[in-house]
């Protein structure tokens, strides 16, 4: 079931994944991927996974677009997702797990912070 507002907000998330800084190709290729538990306070670790995997592929196509432009109004500079990470939903403990680099893993707990909210 979607929600009336997924739209929006994933719009939201979008816009700030694109103008947050993240690893060039290089960087990336000397990462070390590792593995982390994001417990969730207010949300269902399944709707969570849902939404972040949706931003997460969002993001890989908008930063495959012409530098140049923009889709929808929304820049797309910088954002690379490698093929390690992993996002899975435990719900025994109500939590994701997140596998990727370091930077792909803070940039996720950045927008679960934002998407983890009572309501």
């Amino acid at each position: 079931m979607q929600r009336p507002f997924a739209p929006a907000l994933l719009l939201l998330v979008l816009h700030i994944a694109c103008t947050s800084p993240s690893s060039t190709s290089v960087a990336r290729a000397e990462a070390t991927v590792d593995v982390e538990v994001v417990p969730l306070k207010h949300a269902a670790a399944a709707e969570i996974q849902e939404l972040v995997l949706e931003l997460v592929e969002a993001a890989h196509w908008a930063a495959k677009a012409p530098k140049s432009g923009n889709v929808n109004g929304i820049t797309a500079t910088g954002v690379e997702f490698g093929p390690e990470l992993r996002v899975l939903a435990d719900p025994r403990t109500n939590s994701l797990v997140i596998t990727g680099t370091r930077e792909e893993r803070e940039r996720l707990r950045e927008w679960v912070a934002r998407l983890d909210v009572e309501g």
